[in-house]
């Protein structure tokens, strides 16, 4: 499969509980340098073997191999520690799918919340969670306070109202409506904050005091029909000035193409599409291993249509649940 880590976890163990289908899941990152599960890939199932209920077996840290057998939960409210700087908006991810047939779900997650190799909670807060809220999803961020790496510290408050998934049509993307973005800074000068803003064109600074030191900065581009979001995170040595580069030349990567949605959007949102009644669109400049991995591994589980061809340079992606 095109990304053999923790997204094949993740999502396996997500459709495995919704759809009631036992799994084995063998040779986990077994191309990486750090073999098997990874903290923060142990605590995502663990949490939705506990809130989905069913038997878990190889969920520790350096597992290669994982067996889940689902059961039934009555389950609605549950704590998650992912331990240090693991990443919240992952783990959240996964458990966002498995509980999509309970009518709530509230959840507390301690970890990260703006790491690398990550959406930030920011990017969840912004596009994903507005994105499928149009689907049918009902999401509030109750509360949230920064981690970074690597004490971590961050912890998300969020509660969960799924409903019947319909589809989204993203084909295209509408006027442009707006333009902006947070930058953040926790145990820093304010300065710092100020430096970002000036730099990237962001119109609000977040300044907080945390168990971990961080900065970084979220932008984004609205349109009628889409948003696009990109994350830039600061880290030692790294000037203001080249977080607000890192962060405007993404955003110009992504709106200069012909795309509806960005390339993490994609790999987010294509889970939903599967799922919800009618089909889905959207237009993505390039198609990631992340998403590969998912159109090769979701087909597995359900029956789906997956069309995809040029349209000026960029990749249009049908989604046609076969129900």
């Amino acid at each position: 499969m095109g990304e053999g880590g923790g997204q094949i976890v993740r999502t396996s163990m997500a459709f495995s509980a919704l759809l009631d289908e036992e799994i084995t899941i063998t040779n986990i990152r077994a191309n990486r340098s750090k073999k098997g599960l990874r903290p923060q890939h142990v605590a995502a199932v663990s949490a939705i073997a506990s809130i989905c209920g069913g038997e878990l077996e190889g969920a520790f840290t350096g597992s290669e191999e994982l067996r889940y057998s689902p059961g039934d939960s009555e389950l609605q409210d549950y704590t998650i520690d992912v331990g240090t700087a693991g990443s919240i908006p992952l783990v959240l991810q996964a458990c966002m799918l498995a509980v999509l047939k309970k009518p709530h779900m509230h959840l507390k997650v301690y970890g990260g919340t703006n790491v690398y190799y990550s959406p930030s909670i920011d990017y969840c807060e912004y596009v994903i969670f507005p994105f499928l809220e149009r689907m049918g999803y009902n999401i509030t961020l109750n509360d949230f306070a920064r981690g970074f790496h690597p004490q971590g510290g961050g912890m998300v408050d969020i509660s969960l109202s799924p409903g019947p998934l319909k589809s989204i049509d993203l084909s295209c993307r509408g006027e442009l409506l707006n333009e902006g973005g947070i930058c953040y800074i926790q145990n820093l000068p304010y300065k710092i904050g100020e430096r970002l803003k000036t730099m990237s064109g962001a119109d609000v600074i977040q300044s907080s005091n945390g168990i971990s030191d961080g900065a970084g900065l979220f932008l984004y581009t609205e349109y009628e029909n889409t948003v696009f979001g990109v994350d830039a995170l600061g880290r030692k040595g790294l000037s203001s000035e080249k977080v607000a580069s890192m962060g405007i030349d993404a955003m110009k990567q992504e709106i200069n193409s012909e795309g509806t949605i960005d390339m993490h959007a994609a790999d987010q949102l294509f889970p939903y599409m599967v799922l919800a009644e009618g089909t889905s669109r959207f237009k993505v400049r390039k198609i990631s291993n992340h998403l590969y991995t998912l159109m090769d591994l979701i087909p597995k589980f359900v029956d789906v249509q997956c069309n995809i061809s040029d349209d000026s340079g960029c990749f249009l992606v049908e989604v046609k649940p076969q129900k």
